[in-house]
């Protein structure tokens, strides 16, 4: 499997979750405003997302090259999310399931 692909999952989906937990955005996905408990999981579970990509690449990559290629899947990620948000917002919500699924398919072939 692909440390890589998965890496850019959890990214993908940390920026997913960072976004919802605003408030517009999560109304504009879901219909409805999001709890502030709802809200603090999306928070806590995107920076979770996020800590484990680092600590992921970290630990296959090493401390060499492990934070540079997180900061640029970092940006590529947020580059694609907001192509995905901009395309269709109310779509943009199933990515947090389709992308890490996609990912661990890839990753496995």
């Amino acid at each position: 499997m692909s440390p890589h692909a998965c890496c850019a999952a959890l990214i993908f989906v940390g920026w997913a979750a960072l976004c919802f937990a605003q408030s517009r955005h999560h109304y504009d996905a879901f219909g409805r405003f999001a709890g502030a408990a709802r809200r603090r999981a999306f928070v806590v579970g995107g920076g979770f997302a996020l800590a484990a990509a680092f600590a992921w690449l970290v630990v296959t990559d090493g401390w060499e090259f492990g934070p540079v290629r997180w900061a640029a899947l970092l940006c590529l990620c947020a580059l694609a999310w907001v192509l995905l948000l901009a395309a269709n917002l109310k779509c943009a919500r199933w990515s947090l399931l389709v992308v890490p699924i996609c990912a661990l398919i890839l990753g496995a072939v």
